[in-house]
């Protein structure tokens, strides 16, 4: 029993507890507000309170006013608010609201009244500015024509420690009684003229009220003993010009104080009437505003602030590369006084004094440009206003050599044992120009060279190779020539240059690296040649040489980084006791971070006997401020080319054999290049290839030797017939017919038994015109016939002993022998010759003890063997 009526208690208290949550207060409409905005329109606004959702509730609000017959809708209308427009509002003097709220449960009605007037809020102040601040006064303005009724309005100045307030009725207000020095915020609001309603919406600004005006930061001076000039500054006031300034003075033995002659706001002088050289003058100045006057007074002792007449007629008398000569006006002072002489150029100013009307100025530096000035001083007080005149010091030869080193050249290849030599040319320090530089001359024992001192270099052509010269390089002006650099240039192999010199670079320093091609010890000058930095001071360009000296066997260098590598030649050279190699130029200048980015160029693959592919591209080996040290050549095969091999070969080759391919199968080709630092650069674009085997096979070859076997024993068999069918021939007689022999006689002649030159002759003899040798003689032609005389034998010492002669025509053969050793003569003529019964074969060589002619031609008739 008690366990069943539990539950039955538990459900009734549940229930009970639903029903009281569910049961809430009658909403209601209070804390009522009314806001009437600058007299035009009225907002009327509540809060609603005893229901648990307000947005449930329906809200109906209407209003009436003093003198109206109707209850009227609100223009606009929210559940908490009801706002009544210019057309609604009409500024009546009382409105009453009924709100309505209706709910489920029933309905409830709440009225509520109000007066006008106690709830005006005016519109907002407009244009607020500060326009004026002193030391203790701040005044402020704002637009007047924002109300159409009487307003008040509320000024609330405060700083970070107090607040006050002040009222008016104006648009204007100045503040006063504030504290010097100090930040205000203040603050404008209107208000109803009667206190009732609301004040506006305020409107701020920021002033700071200034210091107390002060005189302060006074000078005195006294010119040239006859007039003075007291000056003040004034500060702590915004506007100096609104403070009234009054100036007193008197001096030593003086009764009285006394006006200014002439004052203003910051300044009082007195004329020479007033002056009258008293030793001291003390002033009181006195500065009055509204909020009150402050006085300062001062004094000053006259010689202590004496100022001399400036000199006058100043001119330069005299000039030389070292000196300039001045002069002035010496009566312009009657009290001593001491003249400082200042000489400056751009980059220095120097100081002297004198106590004469004339100056000599020595140490200055040649063709200069010097301001000189000259002020005159009493001792205290200041100097007078300086005078000014310039003078350009003369030129002088230049005070030092070019400024060179000993490896400031580079030898070129020697050819035909001369070469040529460049050298490179550096003027010397500006301050030791004495002038313009306009040439240097450089001379060695083969003459003199020019060049311009705007070149950099000047070349030396056709200097023997094995021979040492000693260079003098002068820097010439138009006075001038400098001291000499003498440079020696060591004869062709004596100090063997470095090789391969490389230049790398990252962001942060440049190493230059080299190789030596000797052993002993030496020490290495790095050079750069910046090609041209642009100079805005003087408007050229700096394209010098600089160097370092590196004075141990090392083989590289760092330089730090001044601008971009690729705008710089560098170059080695390597010094002994010999002397200098030289300058060896970079051959490469690269960024050790940078990878190739352009794809390498494959010109050809073609398939190999042997199975092989060769592969040809055009290599690169310096570009781009890269340096390509590898090319590497990936060859893959298979269905998708994933099976690959790399070789790699260095960047000078431009073509490579792959061995061992397989027969028949198609490869990818590719290459790229990799950088000294290890970069790897994009694959060139693939090239498909198969491999083919051209090879002859091991059966073919066997058959093709056999074959060449067979043709040589044929050609063998052949030409053992041709040789035996010959021989047979050489032996048959035949008839030999001989041409006619032409005997040319009169030839000059060397016989060797004389060992003198001789004179041969036919039937001509020697004419009685010409004393250096015989005309030429023709021959005429003999008919010798003896026909039927057989060669039986044909014997070693004369093989032609036995042969027949037949006479040819006349026609068929003719020679005419051309002399080149004997220019001017004429052609010789041609005579008949009868042959002697001697073998003409017997002695061809045509000895002078002969008598038969020695120069023998023969010719056949056309057609004849």
């Amino acid at each position: 029993m008690p366990h069943s009526v539990c539950p039955l208690v538990l459900w009734a208290i549940v229930l009970l507890a639903w029903h009281l949550s569910s049961c809430t207060a009658d909403p209601e409409a209070t804390n009522f507000t009314f806001v009437v905005s600058n007299w035009e329109t009225l907002t009327a606004g509540w809060d609603i309170v005893g229901h648990q959702h307000p947005e449930d509730i329906n809200v109906s609000v209407i209003w009436t006013a003093t003198g109206a017959n109707y209850w009227y809708y609100c223009s606009t209308s929210t559940h908490r608010s009801c706002f009544l427009d210019e057309f609604d509002f009409r500024g009546s003097t009382s409105y009453t609201f009924n709100i309505t709220l209706s709910t489920q449960d029933g309905a409830s009605v709440k009225s509520m009244s109000m007066t006008t007037r106690d709830h005006v809020k005016p519109a907002p102040v407009e244009s607020l500015k500060v326009t004026h601040v002193t030391s203790r006064c701040v005044g402020l303005a704002w637009n007047k024509d924002t109300w159409d009724r009487t307003v008040t309005f509320r000024v609330t100045y405060s700083t970070f420690t107090s607040t006050n307030t002040t009222e008016t009725s104006e648009h204007t207000i100045t503040i006063c009684g504030l504290t010097p020095n100090t930040r205000y915020n203040l603050s404008v609001s209107a208000s109803d003229e009667y206190g009732h309603g609301y004040p506006s919406d305020p409107r701020t600004a920021l002033a700071n009220t200034t210091e107390d005006p002060e005189a302060t930061n006074f000078t005195f001076v006294v010119s040239n003993w006859k007039t003075l000039t007291a000056g003040w500054d004034i500060v702590g006031h915004q506007h100096p010009e609104d403070i009234n300034v009054s100036v007193i003075w008197t001096a030593t033995g003086a009764n009285y104080w006394y006006y200014c002659s002439t004052s203003t706001h910051r300044s009082c002088f007195l004329d020479e009437s007033n002056f009258r050289g008293s030793t001291s003058y003390k002033f009181n100045i006195t500065l009055s505003t509204q909020d009150g006057a402050s006085v300062k007074s001062m004094s000053m002792t006259t010689r202590d602030h004496v100022k001399p007449a400036p000199v006058e007629s100043l001119k330069v008398t005299h000039v030389t590369s070292r000196c300039v000569g001045l002069a002035w006006n010496k009566d312009r002072w009657d009290r001593p006084v001491t003249f400082r002489v200042t000489y400056s150029t751009f980059t220095s100013t120097n100081t002297t004094e004198t106590s004469e009307h004339t100056i000599t100025i020595c140490g200055l530096t040649p063709n200069t440009r010097y301001n000189l000035s000259v002020s005159a001083s009493a001792g205290h007080g200041y100097p007078s206003d300086p005078r000014t005149a310039p003078a350009n010091t003369t030129e002088e030869e230049p005070g030092a050599a070019p400024n060179m080193t000993d490896a400031s050249f580079t030898a070129h290849k020697c050819v035909n044992n001369t070469r040529s030599v460049t050298i490179y040319l550096r003027p010397p320090d500006h301050t030791t120009h004495n002038g313009v530089l306009r040439r240097y001359n450089v001379t060695y024992a083969r003459g003199l060279n020019n060049a311009d001192i705007t070149d950099s270099t000047v070349l030396l052509e056709a200097l023997d190779c094995n021979a040492d010269y000693n260079v003098s390089v002068y820097a010439a002006n138009d006075v001038g020539m400098s001291p000499p650099f003498t440079l020696r240039i060591p004869k062709l192999g004596d100090v063997l240059p470095p090789t391969d010199v490389l230049v790398a670079f990252d962001n942060e320093s440049v190493n230059v690296s080299w190789k030596s091609a000797s052993h002993e010890e030496k020490n290495w000058t790095i050079s750069w040649n910046i090609f041209c930095v642009w100079n805005h001071d003087v408007q050229d360009c700096e394209n010098q040489v600089d160097w370092i000296k590196s004075d141990n066997n090392e083989s590289f260098v760092k330089v730090p980084l001044k601008m971009s590598p690729d705008k710089i030649q560098f170059a080695v050279s390597m010094t002994t006791a010999e002397g200098s190699s030289g300058m060896v130029l970079s051959s490469c200048v690269y960024n050790v971070s940078k990878s190739p980015t352009d794809k390498p160029v494959v010109s050809s693959v073609k398939s190999q006997p042997n199975l092989g592919l060769t592969v040809k591209w055009s290599p690169k080996r310096c570009y781009d401020a890269m340096l390509i040290t590898e090319y590497r050549i990936e060859y893959c095969h298979n269905a998708n080319y994933v099976t690959c091999d790399t070789t790699s070969i260095t960047s000078e080759s431009d073509t490579y054999v792959i061995p061992g391919l397989l027969k028949d199968v198609t490869y990818r080709v590719r290459i790229r290049q990799r950088t000294v630092a290890g970069l790897d650069g994009v694959f060139s674009d693939p090239v498909y290839l198969k491999v083919i085997d051209t090879r002859f096979p091991v059966s073919l070859i066997g058959w093709i030797t056999i074959g060449c076997l067979i043709f040589l024993i044929g050609l063998g068999y052949t030409l053992a017939q041709c040789i035996k069918k010959a021989h047979h021939t050489w032996n048959e007689y035949d008839e030999i017919s001989l041409p006619h022999f032409y005997v040319i006689s009169g030839v000059q002649e060397t016989s060797p038994s004389a060992g003198k030159n001789t004179v041969v002759s036919g039937q001509g003899s020697r004419g009685p015109e010409d004393d250096r040798v015989s005309r030429y003689q023709s021959l005429v032609p003999n008919f010798v016939s003896n026909p039927g005389l057989k060669n039986e034998k044909k014997t070693k010492e004369n093989p032609h002993a036995s042969l027949s002669v037949e006479s040819l025509d006349t026609d068929y053969a003719r020679v005419i022998i051309d002399d080149d050793s004997m220019p001017g003569h004429p052609v010789p003529s041609f005579q008949y010759q009868q042959p002697t019964d001697e073998d003409v074969w017997a002695d061809s060589a045509g000895s002078s003890d002969e008598s038969l002619p020695p120069y023998v031609t023969a010719g056949t008739k056309d057609g004849e063997d």
